[in-house]
């Protein structure tokens, strides 16, 4: 069993079937964001990433990208129009929350 995820070697996966199914994995170092361990699973060709691990975000990731959504204005003309309502729609506020 694996608590920090430093010594992953091998996943499990389980399917809806009962099923289960072992791959290797090799470490491919830290993803630069998050700084969180990351795995390349053998024969998938894909990354993993144990969610067990994910406690650990930087909260300022958080933060920052809360501070960037509050400066999207969502009730614009320009906003109904990549959204596709009409502006003479009498709904259109409710349509956008």
């Amino acid at each position: 069993f694996v608590v920090d995820g430093s010594d992953i070697d091998t996943i499990m996966l389980h399917f809806e079937d009962g099923s289960q199914k072992r791959y290797k994995v090799t470490s491919t170092g830290k993803f630069s964001i998050t700084n969180l361990p990351e795995y390349q699973v053998e024969d998938l060709n894909v990354v993993y990433t144990s969610e067990h691990i994910v406690h650990p975000l930087d909260s300022s990731l958080i933060n920052n990208l809360v501070e960037e959504l509050k400066k999207v204005e969502l009730y614009t003309e320009s906003t109904y129009q990549v959204l596709g309502i009409d502006k003479d729609n009498a709904n259109k506020l409710n349509r956008t929350k």
